[in-house]
């Protein structure tokens, strides 16, 4: 008797075991996306310079001569000279001289981190639970059948 008595406390100490506690929110983690584009930027040169250098001599009549002309200039410069009267004419016209740079861009994308409710089952039984559950119906079918037995063999009904 005394036996029992603690097989089936320790029983029903192992049958009512709690269950682990589980959060309600959850952290969706963080998604973290990188895109690279590429694209032409228009790239305008720097203004352009010319050198000249002009060697100027007077000859017996008080004239000016033009001896010597010297030039220095970019690719794309067209310059036009005219000397006449003593008067020096100078006209220099330049292209517009665009080229186009690679440019790759990043754009990053971050999402902060969330807490999302989840659904929570609360007060579910285990197998365990579920297995001493159906045992003790057993048990107690089994029962209320001897009981009904033994009233029919003691004929009370």
């Amino acid at each position: 008797m005394r036996y029992t008595i603690v097989l089936l406390s320790f029983i029903l100490v192992i049958g009512c075991r709690s269950t682990k506690e589980t959060q309600n929110n959850a952290i969706v983690p963080i998604q973290y996306r990188e895109k690279i584009v590429e694209r032409l930027v228009p790239v305008q040169a720097p203004a352009d310079s010319a050198n000249i250098a002009a060697l100027f001599e007077c000859d017996s009549l008080n004239r000016v001569i033009m001896k010597n002309l010297d030039e220095q200039k970019s690719k794309h410069t067209e310059s036009q000279f005219s000397f006449n009267a003593g008067v020096l004419k100078y006209k220099v016209t330049t292209a517009p001289d665009i080229s186009f740079a690679k440019v790759r861009d990043s754009i990053v994308y971050r999402e902060v981190p969330i807490r999302v409710p989840v659904e929570v089952k609360v007060n579910y039984l285990t197998w365990w639970q579920k297995l001493w559950i159906n045992i003790g119906k057993g048990v107690a079918g089994l029962s209320v059948i001897a009981v009904v037995v033994a009233l029919v063999k003691s004929k009370i009904f």
